[in-house]
């Protein structure tokens, strides 16, 4: 492949910007104790961190935060007498599109249906549970969240009433960051994860133990319906969370580094044009990719060339209206989103991107900048590369602390303003931190 010599410089530079492959299991490592059990108005859940802070790709105020919050009482099944200890809800996929279902109360005590018979729809003596009201009962009952300031004060605040897909969002004043917490329900379904499973699969990606293991592992509904159907207020989206997160961990330092980039590009070139091209979509492609094309492709030699490689992809997709999910073959990520005159302006940016060579990096603005200090202030960039690492090594080391704490009954670990600002300044403008390092 071309553009070897750019490949490995832009590598580099990504290695001491925070995206090196150690820097990235040591934010996995800490990430696994963010999961907690938490008290809601609806009983005890899980919540747990999802999306590219679960996968280790951004710096702790790099990009919003995504949570997931899982009632730890109810379960979505096929098989009610695996679960009878619980509140069950049957998946109704019939005349559904692909990855989503209805949900249908089996074992609801009349007491219970009173209370929450505002969210449940009657259709021929069943009880469906509607997930535009279930999106809303539960903004009301999460009324807001407390932000602890410096000082230890505590202010209450209400959701902010944004909806990203499924999710509620909330703002954290010290930091002026996101929170998307997306309420789901456990959903035990083997059966629709057999497909990927028994997938026939060419180069060995995924390996057969991750294969094993997410087999293994539970699905989730979300509050949010087909918006091609007609039943889109009854329908809930499938989706496999935390089969997706193991199956990023698993990517090789040249996937990890080619997911990160692409995303960099969707996010300053793309999605502009088109709101369709998503970090999840391109999470996505590099997933095919990975699975269509053998190991020893993907070498951090040939980084801008799958970058270009990717991006074609992308065009094909869209020229085809077609982008199959990676867990669930069949549901189409670009059914009925993306309008025509959308897809032409994306394919001709795509076009204009291919023309530029290995300098499509200079369009990744945070590496290009970090290749330049290399070339003409090498030192201290090196310097600032040190710095930002034990910064953030000693941010996520206070997390963990104060999770402990919280545990134990104990005072939380106060960190100054000052460094969870300048904290933020290195995820969000490194040269802004070099500077002040310089």
């Amino acid at each position: 492949m071309e553009y070897t010599s750019t490949s490995i410089r832009a590598s580099h530079t990504m290695d001491l910007l925070g995206y090196s492959r150690e820097m990235i299991k040591i934010r996995q490592k800490y990430c696994a104790y963010f999961s907690e059990t938490v008290d809601t108005p609806y009983g005890k859940s899980t919540e747990f961190y999802a999306g590219s802070k679960a996968e280790g790709l951004t710096a702790p105020f790099e990009n919003d935060i995504d949570s997931v919050r899982v009632p730890s009482h109810i379960i979505c099944t096929t098989e009610p007498r695996k679960h009878q200890h619980l509140l069950i809800l049957l998946l109704d996929q019939y005349a559904t599109a692909p990855g989503y279902t209805r949900l249908v109360h089996h074992n609801l005590r009349p007491e219970l249906y009173e209370q929450n018979k505002e969210v449940m729809v009657n259709i021929l003596g069943k009880h469906y549970l509607s997930s535009t009201a279930v999106k809303e009962a539960w903004k009301k009952a999460n009324a807001g969240y407390e932000d602890i300031g410096i000082d230890g004060s505590v202010t209450h605040h209400a959701y902010t009433g944004n909806h990203q897909g499924p999710s509620l969002t909330s703002n954290f004043r010290l930091i002026n960051m996101n929170l998307d917490i997306v309420n789901a329900f456990t959903c035990d379904c083997p059966e629709l994860l057999e497909p990927w499973i028994n997938r026939s699969r060419k180069h060995n990606w995924p390996p057969p133990n991750v294969v094993k293991e997410i087999s293994l592992m539970e699905g989730h509904v979300v509050a949010i319906g087909n918006k091609s159907s007609g039943n889109e207020f009854l329908e809930w989206r499938i989706c496999f969370t935390k089969a997706e997160i193991k199956l990023i961990q698993s990517l090789n330092d040249c996937q990890t580094k080619l997911l990160i980039l692409l995303k960099m590009i969707a996010k300053q070139e793309l999605k502009p044009l088109c709101r369709e091209m998503t970090s999840y979509v391109m999470k996505n492609v590099v997933l095919w990719l990975s699975e269509m094309y053998p190991s020893n492709v993907f070498v951090n030699e040939n980084l801008i060339s799958l970058l270009k490689m990717a991006l074609q992809f992308v065009k094909i997709c869209l020229i085809n209206n077609a982008l199959p999910s990676f867990m669930i073959e069949e549901r189409n990520l670009f059914a009925d989103r993306v309008r025509r005159e959308e897809k032409l302006a994306v394919c001709v940016k795509i076009d204009e991107l291919q023309i530029e060579g290995p300098d499509i990096i200079l369009r990744c603005k945070r590496v290009a900048e970090g290749m330049d200090k290399i070339n003409t202030c090498p030192d201290d960039f090196y310097r600032y590369s040190s710095k930002r690492h034990m910064l953030e090594i000693s941010h996520l080391e206070g997390i963990v602390y104060d999770i402990e704490a919280e545990k134990n009954h104990q005072q939380y670990a106060i960190r100054p303003e000052s460094v969870l600002r300048l904290l933020k300044l290195t995820d969000n403008n490194p040269m802004a931190f070099f500077s002040i390092l310089s």
